[in-house]
C-alpha cells in the first residue's frame, strides 16, 4: 500500500479536516458541549496528556501535532452527531473516553514511527511520513472497524443506537484525521526532527538528556522482555511444539468449562460471528494468503476468548469500567497485532533470516505500543476519575489501566510465536518447489 502526499494539493487534502473543525465549532457554540466539564479537571487533563505525550515523543511540536489532530476528531464527532441528531447520554461517556484515548493512541502511535523513519540526512519529513503512512496506517483502519463491529454486537445490546452511532461517528473522524491531517501537518511542522547538530558546541539540556536517558532506559526494557521469547522464534520445531502446546491448553480448558464454552460463543451473537468470518476473509484477500491472515485473526481471538473469561470473573460495581477494560485492551491488542504483520512482511522483502525480522518487528511495534497506550491510559484513566468521582475506587482505576497495558505483552507471546509459525507455513505452502527445481537444473 503505497500513500503519497503532494506538496501541490495540501489545500485540498486538509479541505475536508478543516470542514470538520470549522462545523464543530460552530456546533459547540450552538449546542454546547453535550456533557458538563470541569474547567479545572480539563486543564489537568490537558497538561497530563500533553507531558505523557512529550515523554516518548520528545519534541513539543509532536505534542501540538497530536493534541491538534485529537481535538479536532472531538469537534468532527460533535458536529455529526448534531447533524445526525445523536444525543450522548452519561451512559456512553465512558465509551466516548475511551474512543477518545484511541484517538491518543493512534496520533502517538504514527508520530512516533514518523519519528523513526525521519533521517537526519533528510530536509524534510516527506519520506518519512509516506513510508509510516504505507506500512503502520493499514494497521490503524482495522482496529477501528473492528471496535464499530463490537458495538453492534450482542456484547453491548444493552446500549441503544446512539452509542453504536457515537463510535461509528467517532471512528470516522478518526480515520480521516490520521489519513489527511496528521500526515500534511507531519511534512511541513516535522522536517528538524532528527536533523543533525551542526555546531559542536550545541549541547543537550537537561530536559532533553532526562527524556533521552528515560526513553534509552525503556528501550533497553523491551528489547530484554522481547529476548525471553527468542529461543521460541529461533527455533521453528520449538515454537510449532510451543504452539501445539497452548492451542491444546486452550482447547481443554474450554472443553472442561462448557459454561465458559458458552459465554463465548453466543448462539445469539450472530453479528460478531459473521464480521469475523467476514474480517478474516478481508485479510486473506489482503495478504493473498490464509496463513499470514491467521496471524492478527487468531491473535484477536484468542484475546477475546482471555478478555471474556476474565470480565466474568470481575466484581466492579461500575460495568462501564468493564466495558472500557474490554474496549481498551482490544483495541491495543488488534493495533499491535495488525502493525507486527504489516512491518514482518514489509521487512521481510529485505531480510532472508525470519526469526531476525520477528524480533526486529516484536521490539519495535511493542516498544512503540507500550508508549502509545501510555499516553492513552493517562487520558482514559484521569477522565474516568474525574466524571465517576467516589463510584470507582482507586484499586478498580488500578486494575484496569493494568489490564489494558497487558495487551502490549501480546506483541511478545504470543503472537511472535504466531509470526513464526505461519510465516513459516506460508513460505513452505507458496514457496514448496522452488529448492527442488533449483537443484535438479543448476
Amino acid at each position: 500500500m503505497k500513500i503519497n502526499y503532494p506538496n501541490n494539493n495540501i489545500v485540498v487534502i486538509t479541505l475536508l479536516p478543516v470542514l470538520l473543525f470549522v462545523s464543530g465549532c460552530i456546533s459547540v457554540l450552538k449546542n454546547g458541549i453535550p456533557f458538563s466539564v470541569d474547567q479545572n479537571s480539563l486543564l489537568i487533563l490537558f497538561l497530563l496528556t500533553a507531558s505523557a505525550s512529550y515523554l516518548f515523543l520528545k519534541d513539543l511540536i509532536s505534542v501540538f501535532i497530536s493534541m491538534v489532530v485529537s481535538l479536532n476528531t472531538i469537534l468532527g464527532t460533535f458536529f455529526l452527531m448534531d447533524l445526525f441528531d445523536v444525543c450522548l447520554d452519561n451512559s456512553d461517556l465512558p465509551v466516548f473516553i475511551v474512543l477518545l484515548g484511541v484517538a491518543f493512541l493512534t496520533n502517538t502511535f504514527l508520530l512516533l514511527f514518523i519519528h523513526q523513519n525521519k533521517k537526519p540526512s533528510e530536509w524534510n519529513a516527506v519520506a518519512a511520513v509516506t513510508k509510516t503512512l504505507s506500512v503502520i496506517f493499514p494497521a490503524v483502519v482495522p482496529v477501528l472497524l473492528l471496535l464499530v463491529l463490537f458495538s453492534f454486537s450482542d456484547l453491548l445490546s444493552h446500549h441503544g443506537n446512539d452509542f453504536k452511532s457515537i463510535i461509528s461517528v467517532g471512528s470516522l473522524v478518526l480515520i480521516l484525521n490520521s489519513v489527511l491531517l496528521l500526515p500534511i501537518l507531519s511534512i511541513k511542522l516535522l522536517y528538524h526532527i532528527n536533523e543533525e547538530r551542526q555546531q559542536d558546541d550545541l549541547k543537550l539540556s537537561f530536559s532533553e538528556q532526562l527524556l533521552l536517558k528515560i526513553n534509552l532506559k525503556i528501550d533497553i526494557a523491551a528489547k530484554r522482555i522481547v529476548w525471553i521469547t527468542s529461543s521460541l522464534v529461533s527455533n521453528k520445531k520449538t515454537a510449532v511444539l510451543v504452539f501445539a502446546a497452548l492451542a491444546a491448553f486452550i482447547g481443554s480448558v474450554l472443553v472442561l468449562q462448557s459454561d465458559l464454552l458458552f459465554l463465548i460463543a453466543d448462539s445469539d451473537d450472530r453479528i460478531l460471528m459473521t464480521a469475523f468470518l467476514v474480517y478474516f476473509f478481508a485479510l486473506v484477500y489482503r495478504y493473498k494468503s490464509y496463513a499470514l491472515a491467521m496471524i492478527p485473526a487468531l491473535m484477536i481471538l484468542s484475546n477475546y476468548i482471555f478478555l471474556t473469561i476474565l470480565c466474568s470473573f470481575l466484581n466492579w460495581e461500575s460495568s462501564q469500567l468493564i466495558e472500557m477494560v474490554f474496549f481498551g485492551n482490544m483495541i491495543v491488542t488488534a493495533l499491535g497485532a495488525f502493525a507486527f504483520t504489516e512491518m514482518v512482511i514489509y521487512n521481510f522483502k529485505e531480510e532472508k533470516m525470519l526469526s531476525t525480522v520477528v524480533l526486529d518487528a516484536g521490539t519495535t511495534i511493542f516498544r512503540q505500543l507500550l508508549a502509545s497506550t501510555i499516553v492513552m491510559l493517562v487520558f482514559v484513566l484521569y477522565s474516568v476519575n474525574v466524571s465517576h468521582v467516589g463510584q470507582i475506587s482507586f484499586f478498580e482505576l488500578l486494575s484496569s489501566g493494568i489490564i489494558v497495558l497487558a495487551g502490549c505483552i501480546s506483541i511478545v507471546f504470543p503472537i511472535m510465536l504466531f509470526g513464526i509459525v505461519f510465516f513459516n507455513f506460508h513460505r513452505y505452502f507458496v514457496q514448496p518447489c522452488k529448492r527442488k527445481i533449483k537443484s535438479i537444473y543448476f
